[in-house]
């Protein structure tokens, strides 16, 4: 029987094995809606759709532009790591209650939430509602957690080839995905 399943749309390089893909390495480099630059965490959606949607939402580069090979990893972890005293769970209710404004990029709101979870290491993962859809969940996996040698030690990792589909990338604005990339242009 398979456990749990995590996924994330990356490129190949990110994703060579299990240790490489649960490193946080991405965290180290930018910050995200829910961590700090410099924090090693890695972001998964509760099924691929949201993640090609989350990976759409983030490019800095226009989908024809992209040279990488992208993949859809897919992680089956052990039941146990997300069971309630593993995952600190945020329901859109509550974030709504505590700032009607969560969903806007780079909320100072939701960035203090994740940086007091990261550094509590008291979870291993967060559970959030995607801003993007958010009727979907995405977990972030704090890599520094006592628990993720563990994890990654324990979790089988299954990659599939992604390409985003012509009609998708003829939807997006690639002026758009420029400014993201050189915001003072």
């Amino acid at each position: 029987m398979r456990g749990p399943r995590l996924f994330r749309v990356t490129r190949r390089e990110f994703a060579g094995d299990t240790a490489t893909l649960l490193s946080g390495l991405g965290g180290i480099y930018a910050g995200g809606r829910w961590h700090a630059k410099g924090s090693r965490v890695t972001y998964f959606g509760s099924n691929i759709s949201l993640c090609v949607l989350e990976y759409l939402a983030h490019l800095d580069v226009h989908p024809t532009q992209n040279k990488w090979p992208l993949v859809v990893a897919e992680v089956s972890i052990q039941p146990d790591f997300l069971e309630p005293k593993n995952v600190r769970e945020l329901g859109r209710e509550e974030l709504e209650a505590s700032d009607p404004n969560w969903r806007i990029p780079d909320s100072p709101f939701c960035l203090r939430i994740g940086v007091r979870w990261y550094k509590d290491r008291e979870h291993l993962f967060l559970n959030v509602p995607s801003a993007i859809v958010p009727g979907e969940s995405n977990f972030v996996l704090n890599c520094s957690h006592p628990l993720a040698a563990d994890l990654i030690n324990s979790s089988t990792l299954k990659l599939d080839d992604m390409v985003i589909d012509q009609r998708i990338a003829e939807v997006l604005d690639a002026t758009a995905i420029a400014r993201r990339r050189n915001p003072q242009s």
